[in-house]
């Protein structure tokens, strides 16, 4: 039988491996919040497309319609803005164990 023990062994303490988790948190988190956008525009461009837009609560149907185009471009732009985010600042599991790595190498202090 052949063994593959041929690894890299990376010795850190649970302190030093925490910071760098959480250094890496917001990173790693960012497809969560990517994903949410995505339905939160969906969601309000079905409204815009089926909905009958109608004088509720004093407020006219053009309010309401202008209220949820812009919350729709809000929405868009800050879609467009976090998916640039994480295209640029993607964290593989790979990078984020030679973070790791390089994390346990260096002297504290």
């Amino acid at each position: 039988m052949v063994y593959n023990v041929h690894q890299r062994i990376i010795v850190i303490g649970r302190d030093r491996l925490t910071l760098v988790l959480n250094r890496n948190r917001s990173r790693l988190l960012r497809v969560e919040l990517v994903v949410s956008l995505v339905g939160l525009v969906a969601g309000l461009l079905l409204t815009l497309v089926t909905a009958d837009f109608q004088d509720r609560w004093g407020i006219s149907a053009a309010q309401w319609q202008t209220g949820f185009v812009l919350s729709l471009a809000i929405s868009f732009a800050w879609l467009v803005f976090e998916f640039v985010r994480l295209a640029c600042w993607r964290v593989t599991i790979e990078g984020l164990v030679d973070k790791i790595e390089s994390e346990s190498d260096r002297p504290l202090g």
